[in-house]
């Protein structure tokens, strides 16, 4: 069922994926730093 599924996924906007991980670094270095 999971190798079905993986198989079935389809492929991410890369635009989306790249804004998802910028927020990621920008949310870790606000962190790190203290807003």
């Amino acid at each position: 069922m999971l190798a079905r599924r993986v198989l079935e996924a389809e492929e991410p906007d890369p635009d989306v994926e790249f804004v998802f991980g910028l927020d990621c670094v920008l949310d870790g270095l606000a962190a790190r730093l203290g807003r």
